[in-house]
């Protein structure tokens, strides 16, 4: 995560720090979960695997759509063969997008570090103790008459 003596989180996989910002990937590994890196993400195997998955099933399924006619009646062109495969493309980033947005994270220290913390505004824990007292009351069954 951090090697002494050094104020940026590093990936687990390779050891570099991130490209852009300070955000990291929570993924899974053979020995558990570890951080990585966007250059190692993007390279993760069950990240590549799933998107593969997903691009072959919407992309099929837009090129049918898109291109279906043409597939059976018209010749097939270079044009028609770079808008296919630029067909697949598109489900394969979207989905590998979405999976290293919901994965996205920061080390626990660095985050705290980045932003500021909600729970020290008297503003913004009111409401959350009143709410949780509603919630508390709410359950117990309690009727006006």
């Amino acid at each position: 995560m951090k090697p002494d003596g050094q104020d940026q989180p590093v990936c687990d996989i390779c050891g570099r720090p991130p490209l852009w910002g300070r955000a990291l990937f929570r993924l899974s590994t053979a020995r558990g979960s570890a951080w990585h890196c966007e250059r190692c993400a993007v390279r993760h195997p069950r990240l590549v695997r799933q998107s593969v998955k997903t691009a072959l099933v919407v992309g099929t399924l837009l090129a049918l759509i898109n291109h279906g006619s043409v597939y059976w009646t018209g010749p097939v062109t270079f044009a028609l063969t770079a808008k296919t495969v630029l067909t697949y493309c598109v489900p394969f980033a979207v989905a590998m997008w979405g999976a290293l947005m919901a994965n996205r994270g920061y080390p626990i220290k660095d985050f705290f570090l980045m932003t500021p913390s909600l729970l020290d505004n008297p503003e913004t824990t009111a409401g959350l103790q009143d709410s949780a007292e509603d919630q508390r009351n709410h359950g117990q069954g309690t009727q006006e008459t």
